[in-house]
């Protein structure tokens, strides 16, 4: 075999990343989303690629030029809804199971995403954003090149005023003046025109997070509806679906037939001012029904299989921004809420990685009898899936081990769960789990190639005391090629947050680190999460000084080696 080598920077464009696992109702097949580095254009590709369950060689499922992403089964499994840019803006597409020609589902005019099927598979719920410039009659028309260049020219030569401390962001650059909605679209049959859609939410929001009531008659989503959008806060609120004749229905238009021909002048100003009115009787009577009572952050609100109860995950900000969030359940008629509340563990994934891509996580999901309700929970360093009893009783463990689950989805019998993975010697991939059998299988193993040619470090776990008594936890990561009673330079790493934690992830930084021949020391100071509430907060109002003593007394463990 050849000898091993280092890492070296440029194997960051050879790492593939898996993330999405989606599972078919049935449990025979998982889709994911598949992303590579294209070696040209030195951007990133995703792929929607398909696995069956019992074992087998993965094959790809789609073939956009660039990204197709969000794969989302069908109630049926019949069908596979995803997201994708290969018509210019992102938009939803639908493609049967067994393969064959992508159908558009959408066009709106500044894209769609985050696509949730109805429970009878009739409809599809997805997000758009909307905003005050635009005309109504152009929502569901796709911009044309002209269209964007006068945009570009806008955003280059009038100046802006914002009104919001969120302004911009790293990714997205300066934030448009517009708002995430919600929306509902049927599902057509094969060979009839793309569909019109019907904008649920209304108001200056940004609204996601959608869910569909087991009877197909409401839908529940997450909000920050205050005045203040940098307030830290967001409710779950439940609005009904609107029907055929709702003021909503009459604000939108179905999009433009191929080839179809524009409208007259006339006829155009009447059809903007006939959806304006529209469109400002169903802003009015928009009323829905705040659940969870504007004092806390919710999320990932799902109804229990009877209907009757929506869990939600999240907190009242007790500790302030320190709060691990727990399970609420509340009664869907109104009333004060059930709280799952188990201290020492965190619900929802805070491990930090720089590689693994962002995805949904692990889709918080009720049994099929109601009984239970499963989640993903950090823990020292972790994150793993657990079933919360409804009952109350102490939650129980369902897949773990020393690695980061980061997304993962469970089939309609609720026995099989499709899961992506990764630790701190492996970015991540997609792995099946029967709980019935107690059995896990690896459907893919996409970096192993690149993997066998590189020598890897050693890991060490530590745990030790701070100087006033309390438990730290961390590792260190030795130098490749790493020689017992030879001194090496010592890298100390410091997640920011600080409500985060280092743990079993892949981070190329260290890993680049350690080729270089330093020593890596990366522990959890106090403030990081995975831990307990009470070791969370206990940096709140004492920033910069529990947390620097504890990264101080890890170096002196450390050099103690």
């Amino acid at each position: 075999p050849a000898p091993k080598r280092r890492l070296i920077p440029e194997d960051l464009y050879r790492f593939v990343t898996v993330s999405d696992p989606q599972i078919s109702p049935d449990g025979e097949v998982v889709a994911f989303v598949r992303t590579h580095i294209d070696p040209e254009s030195k951007e990133p590709r995703s792929r929607i690629w398909m696995a069956p369950a019992a074992g087998g060689e993965p094959v790809p499922f789609t073939q956009g030029p660039k990204n197709d992403t969000s794969p989302r089964w069908s109630p049926d499994g019949r069908t596979l809804a995803f997201v994708s840019d290969r018509g210019g803006d992102r938009q939803i597409w639908l493609i049967d199971r067994h393969g064959g020609e992508a159908r558009q589902l959408t066009q709106m005019r500044h894209g769609a995403g985050d696509p949730v099927w109805s429970p009878d598979g009739r409809y599809i719920a997805f997000t758009s954003a909307v905003g005050p410039e635009d005309r109504r009659e152009l929502l569901t028309r796709a911009k044309t090149e002209a269209d964007k260049k006068a945009e570009e020219k806008k955003a280059k030569d009038e100046a802006r005023t914002f009104t919001i401390m969120r302004w911009r962001s790293d990714a997205a650059g300066i934030r448009p003046e517009r708002w995430q909605q919600i929306w509902v679209v049927p599902v057509p049959r094969h060979g009839e025109p793309m569909p019109k859609p019907v904008q649920v939410t209304w108001g200056n929001y940004d609204h996601g997070g959608a869910t569909w009531s087991p009877d197909g008659r409401y839908i529940a989503f997450g909000a920050n509806r205050t005045e203040d959008e940098s307030l830290r806060l967001r409710d779950i609120f439940i609005t009904p679906v609107p029907g055929e004749d709702s003021p909503a229905a009459r604000a939108s238009v179905a999009p433009p037939e191929p080839g179809a021909a524009e409208p007259g002048e006339e006829e155009a100003k009447a059809l903007a001012e006939q959806l304006r009115k529209a469109a400002e009787e169903a802003e009015a009577a928009f009323r829905p029904r705040n659940v969870t009572g504007g004092i806390g952050a919710f999320r990932a609100a799902r109804f229990s299989p009877d209907g009757k109860t929506l869990a939600v995950i999240g907190h009242q900000n007790e500790y302030q921004n320190a709060t691990l969030p727990r399970i609420y359940l509340y009664p869907v008629e109104g009333g004060e809420p059930r709280i799952l509340d188990h201290r020492d563990l965190e619900i929802g994934n805070s491990v930090g990685a720089d590689v693994r891509p962002a995805g949904p996580g692990v889709e918080v999901t009720w049994s099929p009898d109601g009984d239970r309700i499963c989640v993903p929970v950090v823990r020292r360093g972790a994150c793993a899936v657990y079933a919360f009893p409804v009952s109350g009783d102490p939650p129980q463990l369902l897949v773990g081990g020393e690695r980061e689950i980061y997304g993962g989805t469970f089939d309609r019998s609720g026995r099989r769960l499709a899961f992506a993975a990764g630790s701190i010697s492996e970015i991540g991939d997609i792995y099946v789990h029967d709980l019935t059998a107690g059995e896990e299988r690896r459907l893919t193993a996409v970096n192993a190639a690149l993997f066998a040619e590189i020598e890897w470090p050693e890991v060490e776990e530590l745990n030790f005391k701070a100087r006033d008594g309390w438990d730290l936890h961390g590792w260190v990561m030795k130098p490749v090629g790493f020689e017992e009673g030879k001194k090496y330079p010592l890298v100390l790493e410091i997640h920011g947050g600080p409500h985060t934690c280092y743990g079993h992830a892949f981070y190329q930084e260290m890993q680049l680190l350690a080729a270089a021949g330093y020593g890596v020391l990366f522990i959890n100071p106090r403030g990081s999460t995975g831990y307990g509430q009470a070791f969370v907060d206990a940096v709140r109002g004492d920033y910069g000084n529990r947390d620097y003593h504890d990264l101080m007394d890890a170096v002196d463990h450390a050099l103690t080696f």
